[in-house]
């Protein structure tokens, strides 16, 4: 496996992608000794636009604004060298256009680390990509696009994690843990990142569902009792599904759930909450989707996420 991490994309530079690229192109702009590490953001519309004339303006939740400038901001993939390392941070839906574009680009060395919601990401991307090394991650982090041009971030420090691509498990991944570490950026190494790929979609899928099923922000849902036990029947039907599937979670899955919501702002929106209140495409087949499928093909029952779905449905293009 190719050891040196010069070319480097982010696929995407909205919250997650804007957070992390605008990171790394901020923390490779502080090593002016260091030419061949590059980043290059995949964008579109005014936001790329906004980036092209003044950089990415990131404002993180503590430390001052960064003015972040990428070797090369584009919405084709035809302008950008191969790449080394790629951080993918679209929506769910844009998933198989964009493998399918990156599969020009990339070689067998390439790795793909996907900051996607769900649980199933790994096996979307490697039904159509063969070659290159697919790290199954996650994300932690709480920022989104506050106009063209500019990312906030709020709460604590976003935090990557991931394991090894089941399908090279041999290959020695410690030079990718030193790139994020050369850049001071949180980042945590799993043998098996299924367990905590397993937690982060129980709290994004439980707080997603209720969010955008109520209206209320993560602090609104834990400050009323109905809401918050609706949270708690969804993550007992994915409890019950991870069991299912052969996932075994730590006894305190549920409890450790809540109290990693409460850490967050209280006036904090899921993505899909956000996405329903804007009355755009969203990430339903990844939350509600998913569950309702995996339920079906293992024999157990999710009423309750079906319940929350189906009311969501309703309401896109009436507001919440």
């Amino acid at each position: 496996m190719h050891r040196e991490i010069n070319n480097i994309l982010i696929a995407g530079i909205g919250g997650v992608g804007g957070y992390f690229g605008g990171r790394i192109a901020a923390g490779l702009a502080d090593k002016p000794e260091n030419q061949r590490q590059k980043v290059y953001f995949l964008a579109r519309g005014t936001h790329l636009q906004a980036i092209k004339r003044n950089g990415l303006l990131l404002k993180p939740g503590h430390g001052p604004e960064l003015r972040c400038r990428p070797e090369l901001a584009t919405d084709t993939l035809d302008r950008i060298p191969t790449p080394d390392l790629v951080l993918v941070s679209v929506k769910s839906y844009d998933l198989a256009g964009l493998m399918d574009g990156l599969s020009g680009i990339i070689t067998g060395d390439t790795m793909i680390i996907p900051l996607l919601n769900g649980i199933d990401i790994y096996e979307r991307i490697r039904e159509i990509l063969t070659a290159a090394i697919i790290l199954p991650a996650g994300v932690y982090v709480s920022a989104n696009v506050a106009e063209p041009g500019v990312v906030v971030q709020r709460g604590m420090a976003g935090t990557i994690f991931c394991g090894p691509d089941p399908e090279h498990g041999g290959n020695d991944y410690q030079h990718l843990a030193g790139f994020f570490q050369g850049l001071d950026i949180n980042f945590q190494w799993y043998e098996n990142p299924f367990y905590p790929l397993w937690e982060k979609y129980i709290f994004i899928a439980s707080f997603g569902l209720v969010t955008a099923y109520s209206g209320e922000s993560f602090g609104g849902v834990l400050a009323d009792a109905r809401l918050e036990e609706l949270v708690m029947q969804v993550i007992q039907e994915l409890i019950a599904l991870a069991q299912a599937r052969g996932i075994r979670l730590k006894e305190d899955v549920a409890d450790s759930v809540i109290t990693k919501a409460r850490a967050f702002p209280y006036e904090t929106k899921s993505s899909y909450q956000r996405d329903i209140e804007a009355d755009r495409r969203n990430e339903g087949d990844i939350f509600a989707g998913t569950i309702l499928r995996f339920g079906r093909d293992s024999g157990v029952p999710t009423p309750v996420t079906g319940e929350l779905y189906s009311a969501i449905e309703k309401k896109k293009g009436k507001g919440l």
